[in-house]
């Protein structure tokens, strides 16, 4: 009977060495969820600028230049006004999403031009 307990103990043991360990290597990642910094501007008109041009009949080209301002608060700041001007034909405004994930969707007015990407913001590694 002994020979069966100490080593299930044992393993108890060394299962908890285990869980106590991964959890101090995750407090660098709980310290980032708590202070998250808000969604900086530049990076997000970075990213949209990245997509290329979604309008029919166009050559698809990336974007020239991009410039957002946030509407909202908080860190994600959601949602934001995007002017995104591209090689050909007028520029095109943008209403961008921020998910917590850090994944961005926009919409243009008429909902028929869609941009995605991937990622900005809190949880991303980009501020």
């Amino acid at each position: 009977m002994l020979t069966v307990v100490i080593p299930l103990i044992l393993i108890g043991l060394a299962g908890t060495a285990v869980a106590i360990n991964d959890r101090s290597a995750d407090s660098s990642f709980v310290y980032r969820q708590q202070h998250l910094s808000a969604v900086q501007s530049s990076a997000l008109a970075h990213l949209v600028s990245l997509a290329r041009d979604p309008r029919p009949g166009l050559d698809h080209q990336p974007a020239t230049s991009a410039s957002c301002s946030p509407q909202g608060t908080g860190e994600l700041r959601n949602p934001w006004s995007c002017l995104v001007r591209y090689t050909r034909g007028a520029p095109v405004h943008y209403e961008v999403t921020i998910s917590p994930t850090g994944s961005v969707s926009a919409t243009d007015p008429t909902g028929q031009l869609l941009i995605h990407g991937c990622c900005v913001g809190p949880g991303s590694g980009q501020g």
